[in-house]
């Protein structure tokens, strides 16, 4: 059960126990969860979450970014590799991994220029899982996209 602090003990994520979220009588947890709604003159747009622990945030926003900043499509959107920094750990997280015939290798050239600025560069095998729902204003239709890290299928409908 990572979602409250076990004392002494870092959880499965890695990060180190915090005493304002030891388990006591009344106190929720803390959580990374940060679904996001994006709207458009009062009309959605984007619909989009994460599940992944402290890995959440980071893979929302880069997902948002590149759809609604950049102009990929949904899928490249979610699908494409990611970068993570916790914090504590100093590492900068790089995802080299594939999965359901899907590679999720992020540009080295890019690690490499972090690397030369004093980065801490760790390659990771695992992300958040992200589920993304993008309205198409031209034509008024949904599109949805689970992330093929969880071999493309929602846990939950």
């Amino acid at each position: 059960m990572d979602d409250f602090s076990t004392p002494g003990q870092p959880n499965v994520y890695g990060i180190s126990p915090s005493p304002a979220n030891f388990i006591r009588p009344g106190k929720r947890p803390f959580s990374s969860m940060s679904p996001l709604i994006a709207e458009r003159g009062g009309q959605l747009v984007l619909a989009i979450g994460a599940s992944g622990g402290p890995r959440i945030i980071s893979a929302v926003l880069q997902a948002a970014v590149r759809l609604l900043a950049y102009g990929e499509g949904l899928f490249a959107a979610v699908a494409n590799p990611r970068l993570h920094h916790q914090l504590a750990p100093d590492s900068l997280y790089v995802e080299d991994w594939n999965a359901t015939g899907v590679a999720f290798h992020y540009d080295s050239g890019m690690a490499q220029l972090l690397k030369a600025r004093g980065h801490r560069i760790a390659a990771t095998k695992w992300g958040a899982i992200t589920q993304a729902v993008y309205r198409d204003a031209d034509s008024d239709t949904l599109h949805a996209v689970s992330d093929p890290r969880k071999d493309g299928a929602p846990a939950a409908a």
